[in-house]
C-alpha cells in the first residue's frame, strides 16, 4: 500500500506519504534505507525523510483498504495517480478494491 497525499485544489503534494510494507523486516529495511534521506530528486523542500512507525490501527492491507475505499480520494473524478495505490507480490500494482457505498466528490480541506 502507498498513499501520498496531495492538495485537491493545486495537485501539489503534501509533504508525507503512508507506505504500508508486507513483511516486517521489509518495513525496518525501507526504515532504515529512508529515514535521514535528502537526496530527492523533484522536491520542493528538500529536507530530510522522517519515518515514524504507525499505529496499530494503520497495519496491515486491510486496514488501509478499509479507510479508504469509501474516501473521496478514490472518487472517479480523482487522478489515478492521486489515489491510494496497492501492489501484488513482486510489486506489479493491482486494482484497489472497490467502494462499498457511494462516494462522495473530494473537496479540499
Amino acid at each position: 500500500f502507498v498513499f501520498v497525499p496531495v492538495d485537491l485544489d493545486t495537485g501539489h503534494r503534501r509533504g508525507h506519504a503512508y507506505v504500508n510494507m508486507v513483511r516486517p523486516h521489509d518495513a525496518m529495511a525501507v526504515m532504515r534505507a529512508l529515514d535521514g534521506f535528502t537526496g530527492w530528486l523533484a522536491c520542493d523542500s528538500g529536507g530530510p525523510c522522517h519515518i515514524e512507525y504507525a499505529s496499530s490501527a494503520c497495519q496491515g492491507r486491510e486496514n488501509w483498504v478499509r479507510k479508504y475505499r469509501n474516501s473521496a480520494v478514490v472518487n472517479q473524478d480523482v487522478p489515478d495517480g492521486w489515489k491510494p495505490a496497492l501492489y501484488g507480490d513482486g510489486g506489479a500494482r493491482v486494482q484497489f478494491p472497490p467502494a462499498t457505498r457511494k462516494v462522495r466528490a473530494p473537496r479540499n480541506r
